[in-house]
């Protein structure tokens, strides 16, 4: 695949290119943008992380993924709901960065739902007896001990309300690159050109 924006693309078209792949990520398993990397940081040190991107809402910009309600990371986002999300397609050498604030959904009906729409897989993740980066007592891999009923007290959905986009297309011929700025309702307030 060659690149995805083009010299003579306005910037809405841009942002509405990079929603729909985006979407793609959401739909389809092998799509660049189905996995990201998520970045947080404890106020010291950033912390980032590969995360699968599980939905995504224009109004509000919203994109979620989901989580173990016990993990690093949403222990840093309970203390600074901010975080930064990057996005990488090889092929057409596509970058997105997006910066956002973060919402942390457990035990409530929409996380509930999502629980129960989950594989079979998914479910084993969020169901561990240890918390995620538990220590093991040997010095050997073992499978993760699970408990004995599956249920959604563990599982969480980390939303990430997007105020700042920023839009990479690395080329030979010229690099293009935009930023976006989204107010609360997720309507972009500001579209703009950059120097890359």
């Amino acid at each position: 695949m060659g690149r995805i924006i083009e010299p003579n693309h306005s910037t809405g078209t841009i942002e509405k290119m990079v929603i729909d792949h985006l979407n793609r990520g959401i739909e389809r398993k092998n799509h660049p943008f189905k996995n990201f990397v998520l970045s947080t940081t404890d106020g010291s040190m950033v912390d980032s992380r590969m995360v699968v991107l599980r939905e995504h809402t224009n109004e509000p910009f919203i994109l979620a993924a989901y989580t173990d309600i016990r993990s690093a990371k949403v222990d840093h986002l309970k203390n600074i709901p901010k975080a930064s999300c990057l996005f990488w397609h090889p092929s057409a050498k596509l970058q997105v960065r997006v910066n956002a604030s973060a919402m942390i959904s457990n035990r409530d009906r929409r996380s509930k739902q999502a629980f129960a729409d989950s594989t079979s897989f998914g479910k084993v993740a969020y169901n561990t007896i240890d918390a995620p980066g538990s220590l093991l007592d040997d010095f050997e891999w073992k499978p993760a001990k699970l408990r004995d009923e599956f249920d959604a007290d563990y599982f969480a959905i980390l939303d990430f309300k997007v105020y700042h986009m920023d839009v990479l297309q690395l080329s030979r011929e010229g690099h293009i690159r935009t930023k976006f700025t989204y107010d609360e309702t997720g309507k972009c307030t500001d579209a703009a050109f950059v120097t890359p």
